[in-house]
């Protein structure tokens, strides 16, 4: 509890990145769209290889008898062949579909991109909520260590009739108030954290 110096930062730098880390490997919806894009860079491949030719390739085998050459003897024989065959001009039907590769795998790209920045960001936003909430903890703790001081003196004062007991009432009220501050701060800190680990995705399990 006192180690944290406050007004410094929670988290390095280094601390942040491995958390930003975490996120693209776990989120389920990063993964979705790397897969989307990947798909999608096959896609644009199976595309620009309809430019290439189509080459197939043939063998067949005989055996050839005496009786059919009058020869004296057997002998074997080996056909092979090879066919090109390439679709110069197909009403440009080829560009259109490259083309529409093309703009898949720009669109996937940029909404992996966007995904991946989006996910980093609230990554950051989480991890300042967190500092936010700890600041807040720590001086509502502060708070109520100051009520508890005030109570105690002014229970002193009121037993050697220096204030009323009304007066020892609103001290004792504003120690409640403290303390309830401190529990929403308490609070506060808990569900940040939690936030953070849940725009991570670290909690989930691997598929």
């Amino acid at each position: 509890e006192g180690q944290y110096k406050t007004g410094a930062p929670l988290y390095s730098e280094e601390e942040i990145k491995k958390w930003e880390q975490i996120a693209l490997e776990k989120r389920p919806d990063i993964k979705k769209m790397a897969l989307a894009t990947k798909s999608s860079e096959e896609y644009l491949k199976r595309k620009k290889a309809e430019y290439l030719p189509v080459v197939t390739a043939s063998a067949s085998y005989e055996k050839i008898s005496p009786a059919s050459l009058s020869a004296s003897r057997y002998y074997d024989n080996w056909h092979f062949g090879v066919q090109l065959s390439w679709d110069l001009f197909d009403g440009l039907g080829r560009e259109r579909r490259i083309s529409e590769a093309k703009s898949l795998k720009m669109s996937s790209n940029f909404e992996l991109v966007n995904a991946i920045e989006e996910a980093k960001a609230e990554v950051r936003d989480s991890i300042y909520e967190i500092e936010e909430a700890l600041l807040s903890y720590y001086a509502a703790n502060e708070s109520v260590l100051l009520a508890d001081e005030a109570i105690k003196q002014a229970r002193a004062r009121r037993d050697l009739g220096v204030i009323t007991p009304l007066e020892y009432r609103d001290v004792v009220a504003s120690r409640t108030r403290a303390k309830q501050s401190f529990i929403r701060a308490s609070y506060r800190l808990l569900t940040s954290y939690y936030t953070l680990r849940n725009v991570t995705g670290i909690d989930l399990l691997d598929v």
